[in-house]
């Protein structure tokens, strides 16, 4: 599961009227610790444009590697918890009801765990990625020849001599 798609699952249940946008910080913001002081540069998210966050909510963009980095190394698993205990009894049962519509297995007996568990494992996985290269989008000169002759650059980077000079 994506960022985006805990949030858009999420966003129903507490999102509590707020615009997209918005709930993606308020989101990211109740996973992080609580920070020492009133500091909104806490949240790399907050530093964001609406657009970008509102790409972020919708898929069209990920949640970047920098960015969940920093929300990771801020990461509270017990105020995401209690955030979402603080809710009434009936979000709970609407958290329960979208984690099975999502086919996501509650292991333990305990759906607020379940969904900390979750919202953990997305930010960790986002942190853990690695930079993958779009060749449509590089300037790189084996991308640019890729994009041109796909089936030159395979045989030609099967020559081991080529790919050594190449790269």
């Amino acid at each position: 599961m994506t960022f985006s798609d805990f949030a858009q699952m999420m966003y129903p249940i507490i999102g509590n009227g707020v615009t997209t946008w918005e709930f993606v910080i308020q989101l990211t913001n109740h996973i992080m610790e609580i920070p020492s002081d009133n500091n909104d540069e806490y949240n790399p998210l907050s530093q964001l444009d609406i657009s970008t966050l509102g790409k972020i909510y919708s898929g069209k963009r990920n949640l970047s590697r920098r960015n969940a980095i920093a929300i990771n190394s801020h990461l509270d698993k017990s105020t995401f918890h209690n955030y979402l205990m603080d809710f009434p009894t009936d979000i709970t049962v609407s958290i329960i009801y979208a984690l099975q519509e999502k086919q996501i297995e509650i292991t333990n007996d305990d759906p607020i765990e379940a969904c900390t568990d979750l919202f953990v494992s997305i930010i960790q996985n986002c942190a853990n990625r690695k930079k993958q290269i779009n060749p449509q989008n590089s300037d790189h000169f084996m991308d640019q020849l890729w994009k041109k002759d796909s089936i030159w650059y395979a045989q030609l980077m099967r020559n081991p001599l080529w790919r050594n000079i190449l790269k």
